[in-house]
């Protein structure tokens, strides 16, 4: 237990020394996870509370950001060639949710085994998707030299 607790804020500091807003925001998170333990631990009966509060300030502030991406992808929807980046773009983010959430699910109901090979999965999948905009870049890149 004070093992996790130590790797849980020795992360959480390690991410708050970090320039951007989602590192800083996962470094809050981990140590309210590690209160929330705390307080399970020494019998508080509002530590569920305290966890949902904390799951809610979360959500608010990852809603605020999405007008962020909202601007960004209605720039690159301005440039007919981009569909194709967007597609892909919308894609890999879909692949790391399903495979989060899959392994996840694998790992809470003991299967940990399964939940790592939908994992590698993911990634070899994430691999394949980004090679045709490698060879594009590499391509690119030949050109401009030649």
């Amino acid at each position: 237990m004070q093992k996790i607790l130590n790797i849980s804020i020795v992360t959480a500091t390690a991410f708050a020394n970090t320039e951007s807003g989602f590192e800083k925001l996962c470094a809050c998170l981990l140590i309210s996870a590690a209160l929330v333990v705390i307080l399970k631990n020494f019998g508080f009966k509002g530590a569920p509370l305290v966890a949902a509060v904390v799951a809610l300030a979360f959500a608010s502030s990852l809603l605020s950001r999405f007008s962020t991406l909202g601007g960004a992808l209605s720039f690159l929807s301005s440039y007919p060639e981009s569909e194709k980046y967007v597609k892909a773009a919308a894609k890999a983010v879909g692949i790391g949710y399903l495979a989060g959430i899959s392994s996840d699910i694998c790992r809470e109901i003991g299967e940990a085994g399964i939940g790592k090979c939908i994992t590698v999965g993911a990634r070899i999948e994430l691999v394949i998707l980004a090679v045709p905009f490698i060879e594009e870049i590499l391509s690119a890149a030949g050109s401009l030299v030649s």
